[in-house]
């Protein structure tokens, strides 16, 4: 690899960004093992290019693979352009996890969340890194993009107890919409809280008379 450092050196004197990126992506590919030799790779690339935020978080990944504590400032780095990224979010969520800040790492999660277009697979992880749903509620946020569709991805993965605490906390904060409020009815009644299945079935029948309400109070009532 030492001698891909030099070659990348001179080969970034006179080439594009993209043939920048290729060509580093390239070498990440290929690196194993050394936390030092893909830093100075890294490094050599970002001081030619240092706006590009992206790679800047490719680095910290190939990094945070070799457990090396320097994939937090080239994470850093890609935060500090791309603050709104989702998957530089992620990434720095679990780099804090594996340095046991899990309250930050949670923090990290939650933003991953709320910036990404298709959060499921981030939702899915933060289900089954935390099966403490008082916990795992932390990492995720009432102001995403669509929050209902999150409640629904944790009904329909049966975490029962995180949809229905992550649902009455979408209608503490005003989403009492009648979807909203069955969904979280289900799964108070799934997560064994039959009292508050009732309240919630009752109060979505209120505002809306489908049947899945009766539903769902039926079953509660039982």
């Amino acid at each position: 690899l030492a001698g891909a450092v030099a070659t990348i050196a001179l080969a970034m004197a006179s080439t594009s960004l993209h043939e920048d990126r290729d060509e580093l992506r390239e070498t990440l590919a290929k690196a194993q093992g050394s936390a030092t030799q893909l830093e100075a790779v890294g490094w050599r690339f970002l001081q030619k290019h240092p706006a590009d935020a992206l790679t800047a978080a490719e680095i910290a990944r190939a990094l945070y693979r070799e457990s090396s504590p320097r994939a937090f400032t080239y994470l850093a780095w890609a935060q500090q352009r791309y603050p709104n990224h989702a998957g530089t979010h992620h990434l720095a969520a679990r780099l804090l996890r594996a340095a046991g800040k899990e309250r930050q790492a949670l923090g990290e999660y939650r933003a991953a969340i709320a910036n990404a277009d298709s959060p499921g697979r981030y939702v899915r992880e933060i289900a089954e890194l935390y099966p403490d749903a008082q916990v795992a509620l932390q990492g995720l946020p009432t102001q995403a993009r669509n929050p209902r569709a999150i409640l629904e991805m944790l009904a329909r993965s049966k975490k029962h107890e995180l949809a229905m605490l992550y649902g009455q906390r979408l209608i503490d904060l005003g989403d009492g919409s009648a979807k909203v409020t069955l969904i979280t009815a289900q799964t108070s009644v799934r997560a064994g809280r039959y009292a508050d299945g009732v309240r919630l079935a009752r109060l979505a029948l209120s505002k809306s008379t489908g049947l899945d309400g009766s539903l769902v109070l039926a079953e509660a009532l039982a």
